[in-house]
Formats: structure tokens, sequence, C-alpha cells
């Protein structure tokens, strides 16, 4: 359940925000690094249309979120459950000129250093309290 390479959302949500893209679905990282190795194919309209597959799997995810929680509700689990969002990436659509994960050990896409730190606390105190 994640917005992952190969781009192909599922039928419910395919075409919310693509609607007639011309791009090969899947869109596969073959696709991407052809475009990635010639720049003077990347016109605007293309890296938006890629970015509205990634979009379309993202409110994928979103609505399978919200029918999770929405089970744990009718379950009355909701009360007894924590999520804990994490990542081990950003992506990139050629902001600086690659496609697909950012590694994080770069610092020119570093945003917040600060999560890492916070995140083993609170898993400690989970652990430390159960």
């Amino acid at each position: 359940m994640e917005p992952h390479m190969h781009l192909e959302p599922p039928k419910e949500v395919r075409g919310t925000f693509s609607g007639t893209s011309e791009l090969p679905i899947p869109f596969m990282t073959k696709h991407a690094f052809e475009y990635t190795n010639k720049p003077e194919l990347r016109d605007p309209q293309f890296v938006s249309s890629v970015l509205d597959l990634y979009d379309e799997e993202i409110l994928y995810t979103d609505g399978a979120i919200k029918r999770l929680v929405a089970g744990l509700k009718d379950q009355n689990r909701w009360d007894e459950t924590l999520f804990v969002f994490t990542s081990d990436h950003g992506e990139e659509f050629w902001e600086h000129d690659e496609f697909e994960w950012i590694d994080p050990r770069d610092d020119q896409h570093l945003k917040n250093k600060k999560v890492v730190p916070w995140l083993e606390k609170m898993v400690q105190c989970l652990i430390f309290t159960n």
C-alpha cells in the first residue's frame, strides 16, 4: 500500500488527475530513465502527467487508509490503535535532473533532519511502556 514505481494507479482512481494522458501505463522505471537521459524530452506537460499518475496512487492509498480507519472504528478498535507513518526516502521527479528516489543521506534533499531522532525516541518510549 504505497505509491511507488511502477506507476499504475488502480482502476478506481485512474484518470482522476491524468485524464487522457499519453503516458504508457504502467509507467515503468525504464520509461523514466529514458527521459532522465534525454532531458530535451521532458517538457512541463510530460512531467505534470507523470506527477498526475503518482498523485492518483497517493489518492488510492489515502482511500485505503480511510477504509482501514473505518474498519477499526466499526470493530471498536480505534481507541487502541496507533499509526506511525515513516518513509525510507523521498521521490524526485527531475527537480534535480534525477528520477525516482532520493538518497536520504544527501543533505541537498533533506528539509527536516529532526524527524529520525524524534521517531527513535518515540519507539523507545513505546517499547518501554509496553
